[in-house]
């Protein structure tokens, strides 16, 4: 993997181990894995289009919402 990937073997068990690896090094594994269309999937969809958009979402973390979706089976019981 480290041959395939360019990532250093050191660096590699440091991720398995610990669970530590750089942002860069990260991609590069996942390419060298095959998964650079989920790769492209993450970062090419913003989850917002505007600064307002952005500041909504801000406002609303940590909210509680209203009520609770309940699937079909669960009204039923």
């Amino acid at each position: 993997m480290a041959e395939k990937s360019g990532v250093a073997i050191a660096n590699i068990a440091r991720f398995e181990q610990k669970g530590l690896i750089s942002f860069g090094h990260l991609i590069e594994l996942a390419i060298a894995l095959g998964y650079s269309s989920e790769l492209k999937a993450i970062f090419s969809e913003p989850k917002f289009s505007t600064m307002e958009e952005l500041e909504q979402i801000k406002r609303n973390v940590g909210k509680k919402k209203a009520y609770s979706r309940k699937t079909y089976d669960e009204k039923d019981r």
